[in-house]
């Protein structure tokens, strides 16, 4: 029996009893049984108990007290604790046999009435069949509670999601009006019919093939599919496909399928993904290109900072190009991280498919733009001044006429492949 008691344990009595060889003989018993056992010795202390046990946030979920007690008898105790708990079960317990009394129990809603000599079996027999029964009633009000959420859930589901059902040969049993208002089809059009009706030609027909494979094995089949509406338009959708099984939760009843539509803020959200990814891929390139320049400029101010003979002007000039070019380089890669993040976060917001609003990202690439155009005019004064350079220096040895030249070189290759 002990077994048949073990879910007792979450639960909480309040035991009340004059006789204190009852209670020695009781108070163990409960206490094996029970998670929590409050004890009092009459009916007033017993309702004392109650308010300072739940006070403390400690449900009481049964009560067993004897009904002749001094100061406040048993019923008495019961009918005040209801007017706090109302449903609160209870055993009376009573070494009378008094119809006064089973009448009064029976009136304030006594669970179970039995009478002394106290049987320790009978009274465990009671105990659990009254807990049982606020098991089961604990029981179906979770169930009634998730059935009211799962209704509530379904509701808003139907109201976005195209919802449609099949029996176990694909034929469509139910569509919901969604279904009907993007496909273009009335409910007497897709009855009856199998699901190809709204299949789009460039589909493959490997797809449905998996497809069947996986809800035929009782799996949940999850894909992106191009369908065709009656007009010939091609609308996308996200879809879930599974099987709903029988009460033995291994024979198919039918499949169901829900689909979410793909908006053209989601397609477009895909489009910028692509654009952002070229730009890294020129930007990159542009690094690689900064990297060799910087790398022959280095070499080259080594050389002619050595030459006592050159101008401190034009060493400075090549000084500033040199600068001018790591911070371009710089910048560029931290271009590159930004988009790099962006098409992380595209990636999740691809993934969940859902009907937000693509974050305008045109802003960050217009952006990116200007940094390029301010970098051409940078090097559009680069540029010119080699050129002045060059011309003011007409008379100095060959050797800055020669690295003019070849920095010019540099500076027209960097702006052509800019432009």
């Amino acid at each position: 029996m002990n077994n048949d008691l073990d879910f007792i344990k979450k639960y909480n009595v309040l035991f009340v009893e004059d006789d204190e060889s009852i209670r020695k003989q009781v108070i163990p018993i409960l206490e094996h049984f029970f998670g929590l056992v409050i004890v009092g010795e009459n009916g007033a202390d017993g309702y004392n108990k109650y308010c300072s046990t739940t006070e403390m946030n400690n449900q009481i979920h049964l009560i067993i007290a004897d009904i002749n007690m001094p100061i406040k008898n048993g019923i008495e105790m019961v009918k005040e604790i209801k007017k706090l708990q109302v449903d609160i079960p209870s055993i009376l317990i009573s070494a009378h046999n008094e119809s006064e009394y089973m009448l009064e129990a029976i009136k304030i809603g006594v669970s179970r009435y039995i009478l002394k000599p106290l049987n320790l079996d009978e009274l465990l027999g009671h105990i659990k069949d009254v807990c049982q029964f606020t098991y089961n009633q604990e029981n179906f009000n979770k169930l009634q509670l998730y059935k009211n959420e799962l209704e509530q859930y379904l509701d808003i589901v139907n109201q976005v999601a195209l919802i449609s059902k099949t029996d176990k040969r694909g034929m469509i049993t139910y569509v919901n009006d969604i279904f009907c208002e993007v496909s273009g089809y009335n409910k007497e059009q897709l009855i009856g019919k199998p699901h190809n009706v709204v299949r789009h030609p460039e589909v493959s027909k490997d797809i449905f093939v998996s497809l069947w494979e996986t809800i035929s094995a009782g799996q949940v089949w999850k894909g992106k599919i191009k369908n065709l509406a009656q007009d010939g338009n091609p609308y996308y959708v996200n879809a879930n496909i599974f099987p709903v099984f029988y009460d033995d939760g291994k024979t198919v009843k039918e499949y169901m399928s829900v689909r979410f539509l793909i908006t053209e803020s989601e397609i477009e959200r895909r489009r910028l993904k692509q654009r952002v990814i070229k730009n890294v891929v020129e930007s990159k390139f542009t690094i690689y290109q900064y990297a060799n320049t910087i790398d022959e400029l280095t070499k080259k101010l080594v050389h002619l900072e050595d030459d006592n003979k050159l101008k401190s002007k034009a060493i400075d000039i090549l000084h500033d190009g040199l600068n001018e070019m790591k911070l371009n380089q710089k910048k560029l890669k931290s271009n590159i991280i930004s988009y790099e993040q962006t098409i992380v976060q595209l990636n999740e917001k691809l993934k969940q498919c859902s009907f937000e609003h693509v974050i305008e990202l045109e802003g960050i690439i217009k952006d990116q733009k200007i940094v390029l155009e301010q970098l051409n005019n940078r090097l559009e004064i680069y540029y010119n001044k080699a050129i002045e350079l060059q011309n003011t220096n007409s008379d100095k040895d060959k050797l800055i006429s020669a690295l003019n030249k070849k920095l010019l070189n540099q500076a027209t290759k960097i702006r052509v492949n800019r432009s």
